[in-house]
């Protein structure tokens, strides 16, 4: 995946049980792994359910897609796979200038329990993600299992400093979402970034994210990398 994980509060690999939590989970049915793809993005797409299948994860849970746009014949396909498929039902009202498809994305993600219920733990990858090997899963499973929100840290040696053109834009985004002061404190934190990320069905964060989600979209007027800067 490329980002180290940043599971809140967690021990040490070493330390956690050799008996891991998640494995009654994946006997259970009771993982979903949530992406959203448009038609443009679903070569990408099956790229990371190939990956998912090659270090031996896509087939031991269900798959859920958004459907942002994709053909017939690329839903036949991912129905072939056993992927499930939904339409994008908007959780909230959009702001009018980004009431399209094109803007769910950055809606979808703290809605994962609405859009898929019925599970026990939820994760997000990027439609455009590529898994390298599964050393990741049932470190962010374990600790979203355990009542933890896992998500994937931009703190890593792996990533270059953020450029001055990225402070400004980030903090103009959190100006527009949580004013200036507030603001200049967020743009110098660390960054988590929610390409991946996964948490617990009754985690208590889902209700914090979408209260300061969507006190930042009625706030700012628009959804590009809101549902990011929520989490900050």
């Amino acid at each position: 995946t490329g980002s180290r994980l940043l599971p809140v509060g967690s021990p040490p690999v070493s330390a956690m049980r050799e008996e891991s939590r998640y494995e009654a989970a994946l006997a259970g049915d009771e993982i979903v792994i949530v992406s959203a793809c448009s038609s443009a993005f679903f070569e990408y797409y099956l790229d990371l359910i190939e990956s998912l299948d090659e270090v031996g994860l896509g087939e031991r849970m269900t798959l859920g897609v958004i459907d942002l746009g994709m053909t017939p014949d690329q839903r036949l396909i991912l129905a072939s796979r056993g992927v499930r498929r939904i339409d994008a039902s908007w959780p909230i009202d959009p702001p009018p200038a980004f009431a399209s498809l094109d803007y769910f994305g950055f809606v979808a993600k703290p809605y994962l329990r609405e859009l898929f219920p019925g599970y026990q733990l939820y994760l997000w990858l990027d439609a455009d993600m590529w898994v390298q090997d599964a050393s990741f899963f049932e470190h962010l499973c374990d600790n979203a299992l355990a009542g933890r929100f896992a998500v994937a840290s931009e703190a890593d040696r792996d990533y270059r400093a953020p450029t001055l053109q990225l402070r400004a834009w980030m903090l103009n985004n959190y100006r527009r979402g949580y004013g200036l002061v507030e603001a200049l404190r967020l743009s110098f934190a660390p960054i988590v970034n929610n390409s991946l990320a996964a948490a617990h069905v009754d985690a208590p964060h889902w209700a914090v994210w979408q209260r300061d989600y969507e006190q930042i979209v009625h706030r700012a007027q628009r959804l590009v990398a809101m549902d990011q800067l929520a989490l900050q």
